[in-house]
């Protein structure tokens, strides 16, 4: 792989805005990616849904509320086909983005058939981490059925779960992303997952209540509205109950496909800063970058002036030539009265020669 845009752990808004960069410049291929296949499985539910709600409301509204409507067995039947076909293409669609948006992250260009092959390939292990998941939520809400049979046992067991479920959630969300990105089996998934949590339980969390809020804001806000806004018109127009309720399926479907991508590309770069931050030295690095990005204190007048080298006074006199030197030493030696050397020396040598002209003379 060449290298990928997250190369240091970043903050929530930079993670955010990753996000939404990748979400804006990859738009028709992730929600083709994520409609593609949940599209026509969708139109055939809305179908069998009409098709119910016409037997449902076909008598009117007052026959439904009476009980006295019937649905065919063929109908009911092709709905739970149609439903657990659509499930398994949620999934292999979910697979199919995270593998995407990994791909996207180190500097590729994924196909949509091509994730589509890569989500299928994920499919039984991704279906895998989903049920263990389902699993660990199903301990967790245990409270609610003790709540029927026991309501005051059951009310502190109900609080217990549901704390009991939150920590799972945030500690095992990521175990999709670990599942797809680092390529390993389902209980291997949700131990990386766990491994990459620890320490970061509030940011997670912190991380998927933004995640809640602009869920809230493009997603579940407007649904909220619109579905308000088709029930009114619904009970102020009684016959056309059907077609409100078909169009308010296919607006729900499509809000979902937009939503998707966004949701997983901002886990999938979530569960690489966290990756990035568990690696050994991330923590330096990051101080690092963070000083080489802090800008330079201003230079004073003082230390800004170059300082100038500093002249050091002598007083003492340049040394003699040479020359001078030697005079000066021989000059002494002869004139000097206590040195007995040169004294002897001029004697010896005048009366060696008075010697020599007596012993001639004779």
């Amino acid at each position: 792989m060449s290298s990928s845009l997250i190369t240091r752990p970043l903050s929530m808004g930079e993670l955010l805005d990753v996000t939404f960069r990748i979400y804006r410049k990859h738009f028709w291929k992730l929600v083709l990616t994520a409609g593609g296949l949940i599209i026509p499985m969708n139109i055939i539910s809305e179908v069998l849904g009409f098709a119910q709600n016409r037997y449902y409301f076909g008598g009117g509204v007052e026959a439904f509320m009476n009980g006295e409507t019937t649905i065919p067995f063929w109908i009911t039947g092709l709905q739970v086909i149609v439903g657990f076909a659509t499930l398994f293409i949620a999934l292999l669609t979910g697979a199919a983005i995270i593998w995407m948006v990994n791909r996207i992250i180190f500097g590729e260009a994924p196909g949509v058939v091509q994730s589509w092959r890569a989500g299928l390939r994920y499919l039984l292990p991704y279906l895998a981490v989903a049920l263990l998941l389902g699993l660990a939520a199903g301990i967790g809400m245990i409270g609610l059925i003790i709540l029927a049979i026991i309501p005051c046992l059951g009310f502190f067991l109900m609080i217990g779960g549901v704390v009991f479920f939150f920590y799972l959630y945030v500690r095992l969300i990521l175990s999709p992303m670990a599942l797809i990105i680092d390529d390993i089996g389902p209980i291997d998934a949700i131990k990386a997952a766990w491994r990459a949590s620890k320490g970061a339980f509030w940011r997670i969390a912190g991380y998927g209540l933004l995640l809640a809020i602009l869920a809230f804001v493009f997603y579940i806000g407007p649904l909220l509205l619109m579905e308000y806004w088709m029930l009114s018109s619904a009970m102020n127009a009684p016959e056309s109950v059907i077609g409100i309720a078909t169009a308010l399926g296919f607006v729900i479907n499509i809000i979902n496909i937009l939503w998707t991508p966004l949701y997983i590309a901002a886990l999938v770069l979530l569960y690489h800063d966290l990756k990035l931050r568990n690696q050994p030295g991330a923590a330096i690095e990051q101080r690092i970058a963070a000083l080489e990005a802090a800008p330079l204190p201003a230079a004073s007048p003082e230390t800004a002036a170059p300082s100038q080298p500093e002249t050091i006074v002598t007083t003492e006199e340049p040394p003699a030539p040479l020359e001078n030197a030697v005079s000066g030493a021989a000059a002494d030696a002869i004139s000097t009265p206590g040195d007995e050397s040169a004294a002897e020396l001029p004697g010896e040598d005048s009366g060696e020669v008075a010697s020599e002209e007596d012993a001639e003379n004779q």
